[in-house]
């Protein structure tokens, strides 16, 4: 089902990217049969204090999410005055990253008594006793936000055209978005204040991602995507035309700089420039070895908990290991030390940045608006959904 009405041809949204230590939020014309358009985007940074707790960094993003949506808003009406902006906001989508989403990727496999005709309530109904288990009545805490079916086998092979089809087997391969009903409820509050009756939609930042690079650099085989975002590291591993795998631990650009600040008894803005000497290679080896030292294995520990969360359950196929890994890495800041820490430890993998000319042919950009690759591929993404 499409995220947009069918009167929606010309749609202009906001997009707020939720990560764990900013919010991006951007104006994106929308229009059927066109390449999205990003009018504007700002971005607001979430604060860190040591002896913080969840509470918090709650309080913090919503701030931030505040202060990106008015600022959204007065950038809207400073355009009203164009003739190619529609007179009103059509929908806020949020694209949220961990800690605030936990994906799934699900195969559901059904051996019917008899052959039937397969229909989308049957499917839907399949899927649904699945998520019921996940979420049971008694979790008030939680609630699936997104859902999206990749692949439907019947009797073993993949059918496009599945509804009306009869089959004994039926695999259904689809993934599953779970957020804090909480967190769901301030953000659509915030919507609500902002713009009155506003549709809301939400989305796993690395399923859009998904979505969007599949349209940028297509018919890439089984890949790695690891999202290097302040806190935390989201990973996921895509197979062709599915997304087969979801994982998240908490090593991100943010802390590991105060990881290198603390190593090398400095303040994180010294740690900043150091990392950044590193992957030039302009520290001199000779007289702070220890410097080096600490960076390389600080970034063997972020790779270390990459392993570890590709090894659960046999995320990688066999012809797809980590020393022949491929792997796109997006990342808020200091992209190439990752890149160096997978391409030293495994020679033989393909380690990629995803750059703005990977995706200006899917995507435009207003003169005034910055070239975030990350907001271009949410909106090829969203304009796929059209």
């Amino acid at each position: 089902m499409s995220l947009f009405s069918n009167e929606s041809f010309n749609q202009l949204v906001i997009v707020m990217d939720v990560q764990s230590s900013l919010v991006r939020g951007s104006l994106v014309m929308l229009k059927r049969g066109a390449l999205p358009n990003v009018i504007f985007t700002y971005t607001a940074s979430v604060p860190w204090k040591p002896h913080t707790d969840y509470n918090y960094l709650v309080k913090m993003t919503l701030r931030a999410v505040s202060e990106t949506m008015n600022v959204c808003l007065r950038n809207f009406h400073s355009h009203l005055a164009s003739e190619h902006v529609p007179k009103k906001i059509g929908a806020i989508h949020y694209v949220l990253s961990s800690p605030w989403i936990v994906s799934q990727a699900k195969t559901l496999s059904t051996e019917l008594p008899k052959e039937m005709v397969v229909t989308e309530a049957y499917v839907e109904k399949i899927i649904g006793e699945e998520k019921r288990m996940m979420l049971p009545s008694n979790e008030v805490d939680n609630v699936a936000i997104e859902q999206k079916i990749f692949n439907i086998k019947l009797n073993g092979y993949s059918v496009a055209e599945w509804v009306g089809k009869s089959a004994l087997n039926i695999d259904v391969s689809y993934t599953i978005s779970i957020a804090n009903s909480r967190m769901i409820e301030n953000l659509k509050d915030i919507s609500s204040s902002a713009i009155h009756r506003i549709p809301v939609q939400f989305h796993s930042s690395t399923l859009l991602q998904f979505i969007g690079m599949r349209i940028c650099q297509p018919n890439r085989g089984q890949y790695v995507l690891a999202h290097i975002h302040g806190e935390f590291t989201d990973v996921a591993v895509m197979d062709n035309h599915a997304c087969i795998y979801f994982a998240s631990y908490p090593l991100g650009v943010r802390n590991m700089i105060r990881k290198i600040a603390l190593a090398t008894g400095t303040d994180q803005h010294a740690a900043d420039s150091l990392l950044t000497l590193y992957v030039g290679g302009h520290i001199d080896a000779a007289h702070s070895s220890g410097q080096i030292d600490a960076i390389h294995s600080i970034g063997n520990g972020w790779m270390n908990a990459l392993k570890k969360a590709l090894a659960e359950q046999n995320a990688l196929s066999l012809d797809s290991s980590l020393d022949s890994l491929r792997c796109i890495i997006s990342a808020v800041a200091h992209e190439e030390f990752f890149v160096k820490c997978l391409r030293e430890a495994y020679p033989k993998s393909r380690v990629n940045t995803l750059s703005v000319e990977d995706i200006l042919p899917h995507v435009a950009f207003s003169d005034r608006a910055e070239r975030s690759r990350l907001v271009g591929v949410y909106a090829v993404a969203l304009s796929s959904m059209l």
